[in-house]
């Protein structure tokens, strides 16, 4: 199936985000949580540093995450070396942002 949903959660003072994450790569489901590192800010919108970890707390990847406003929903782009690697879509949701995402 090659797609996948996260949630994540900013600490608007600090600029943090922390990530839940679940991904089918069509062999299985996998899963596991993030720390990002961005700007403080009263929003989502912005550039972060974030390392994912599978269940057993070992690294899934390290990546630097965009995510950017477009009317009421949120872009989410992941980069490594400048490369894209997953593109995604998110609503905010009370506190959360909440979005699904798919390799390119």
């Amino acid at each position: 199936m090659n797609i996948g949903c996260v949630v994540y959660e900013k600490y608007f003072n600090t600029g943090e985000l922390t990530a839940e994450w679940t991904f089918d790569s069509g062999t299985g489901i996998v899963e596991g949580t993030g720390h990002a590192t961005g700007k403080p800010g009263n929003n989502y919108d912005g550039d972060y540093k974030i390392t994912y970890f599978d269940t057993n707390g070992n690294s899934a990847g390290e990546y630097d995450l965009n995510i950017t406003i477009e009317k009421n929903s949120y872009i989410l782009k992941w980069h490594q070396n400048g490369t894209m690697k997953f593109t995604g879509i998110a609503l905010q949701v009370d506190s959360k942002l909440m979005g699904g995402w798919k390799p390119v």
